[in-house]
């Protein structure tokens, strides 16, 4: 049952700025932002589970993350503090990538085990590359999510952060998918 009130409330949450979207045009901010507070206790509560202890550990840095930012919200009604989660969530993605670069296994090794536990040595080279790539994709995210929590409006905040950044994300991720199904694997099979 923990689990998936976790899960739902992380799919909740995938959407947090919609919520910030709505709620500030339909509610107090002080509301919206106690409400989500709300959701990120709960999530908080249910994070058990999950892949690897370096998930688990992002999943709850970035619930006390969204507590902090809610919560501060809702003390001092700053609506604009509800904008700066997504600029701390790819800040925290792009340390978790990078510290993994100096501290192996790189985080795409990590999960690239977790279907071939035995890789070859390409195949981590190729899994480093991978976990930069990614580095400067969570860099440039962060940097638009920056400017459009303090300079863009909240129109714009709400699709970049609510759906144009997730695109991005998805169109990288296939990207790489489809030349590791094509190039990378047929070539470490060899």
């Amino acid at each position: 049952m923990k689990q998936k009130l976790g899960l739902l409330f992380g799919v909740i949450l995938f959407i947090y700025p919609l919520w910030v979207y709505w709620g500030i045009n339909h509610l107090n901010p002080r509301w919206i932002a106690f409400i989500l507070c709300v959701f990120f206790i709960i999530r908080l509560w249910c994070i058990r589970n999950v892949l690897t202890k370096a998930m688990k550990t992002q999943l709850w840095l970035a619930s006390v993350i969204g507590i902090v930012i809610t919560g501060s919200s809702a003390l001092t009604a700053n609506e604009q503090l509800l904008r700066f989660y997504p600029v701390i969530v790819s800040g925290g993605f792009f340390c978790w990538f990078a510290l993994s670069l100096w501290f192996p296994p790189t985080v795409i090794e990590m999960f690239a085990r977790l279907k071939k536990p035995d890789l070859s040595e390409y195949a981590v080279r190729y899994t480093r590359h991978v976990t930069l790539w990614w580095c400067l994709f969570f860099m440039m995210n962060g940097a638009v999510a920056t400017w459009s929590a303090v300079e863009g409006s909240l129109a714009f905040w709400t699709i970049y952060n609510g759906s144009v950044s997730y695109v991005i994300m998805g169109i990288w991720f296939a990207i790489e998918w489809c030349f590791r199904k094509c190039v990378i694997e047929p070539r470490d099979n060899l």
